[in-house]
């Protein structure tokens, strides 16, 4: 009887992970049954480990599953490993949350240090997803801050408070951008921040592209997430919006990577993915390119700085025929946002 209890939960498991195979938009379902994925990961390895002393033949179920699940482990956990060198080519990704600090005093002086830090990080190219502009007012004026500190700049607005008030995707480079474009029409009054810009950057006597994400939200508010007493009423839809969210990234992960797989030039993908390693969408990223955190990040890479702590949903993909990645961090020492920054060093191969 154990025996057909442990083969019934492996199968089910295997049907679990098979999820991530399909679009949302085939089946609901899916996106939320991928999103179980790490809980039979940790059943499976407990059990492993568990009953490892008890002999081989008690762990055949266990072994398959894990075995079959790698990929989730990979995308799960880093083991930390030796930088290779100084990378050349240096990234930052960043959600500076329109620069409004959540956990430091969100005045003029937190304001002018979080500008201060995203500036003079020795990044050469930076990616910002909520990037906050106020042109009416000198010291908020964060795009002619980094253009007079001799940046290069795409600021790419989505949604427009006022006729001077703008929020969107910014990307900026020490090096000349010679391109550039937006992936997804917007439409500014809807105040719809997710979408997809590039820039192509000449860098070595050659270009690269580099893609700055934002995809659609999960539809949870992490502000909220955890006052029980809101839940019934912020809540009563959370499923749904959770759907809704899986079917619009999974069709803006099938535009970028198409876009992507037409670029002749290197290509370097990074932001807020709004997705869980688990998903179809990360998935098919990971089938395209390498991602920065597997290869070279440590522990589990949680990039949330929220009531979600527990989540990794920003991330540096690139191809890896044409890039050796030499160093990547998540950097948890860092609170300005609700999110933190991820930074990775690459050397352009020949």
């Amino acid at each position: 009887m154990r025996t057909f209890f442990h083969i019934l939960i492996l199968l089910i498991s295997l049907v679990v992970y098979a999820t991530v195979l399909f679009p949302p938009n085939w089946f609901w379902p899916l996106a939320l049954i991928s999103s179980t994925i790490p809980l039979f990961l940790f059943y499976h390895l407990f059990s492993f480990l568990w009953k490892i002393r008890r002999g081989w033949k008690k762990l055949w179920t266990h072994g398959i599953a894990l075995a079959t699940g790698f990929p989730f482990l990979m995308a799960s956990f880093g083991i930390p490993k030796a930088f290779l060198s100084d990378g050349a080519l240096h990234v930052l990704s960043y959600n500076v949350h329109g620069f409004r600090n959540t956990q430091l005093p969100n005045n003029a002086e937190g304001m002018r240090n979080f500008y201060e830090w995203t500036v003079e990080h020795p990044a050469a190219i930076k990616v910002f997803q909520e990037f906050y502009c106020q042109k009416d007012q000198q010291s908020n004026d964060t795009y002619t801050y980094f253009i007079n500190k001799g940046y290069y700049g795409l600021f790419e607005p989505l949604t427009v408070g006022t006729i001077y008030h703008e929020m969107g995707l910014a990307i900026f480079s020490k090096y000349p951008i010679i391109n550039s474009g937006r992936l997804f029409p917007v439409d500014v009054k809807d105040g719809d921040l997710n979408n997809v810009v590039f820039a192509d950057i000449l860098f070595q006597k050659d270009t690269v592209r580099i893609y700055n994400a934002h995809f659609q939200s999960m539809g949870i508010d992490p502000n909220h997430v955890l006052e029980t007493n809101q839940l019934k009423d912020q809540y009563a839809n959370v499923g749904k919006k959770f759907v809704a969210g899986s079917l619009k990234r999974t069709w803006q992960f099938e535009q970028s990577l198409k876009h992507a797989a037409e670029c002749p030039y290197p290509v370097i993908f990074a932001g807020d993915f709004n997705a869980l390693p688990y998903s179809y969408g990360y998935m098919k990223f990971r089938r395209q390119f390498k991602n920065a955190f597997e290869q070279m990040g440590t522990g589990f890479g949680f990039s949330m700085n929220s009531e979600l702590w527990f989540l990794r949903i920003d991330n540096i993909f690139y191809e890896a025929r044409k890039f050796r990645l030499t160093r990547f961090k998540t950097r948890n020492d860092i609170k300005y946002s609700d999110h933190f920054p991820i930074e990775g060093e690459f050397e352009l191969g020949k």
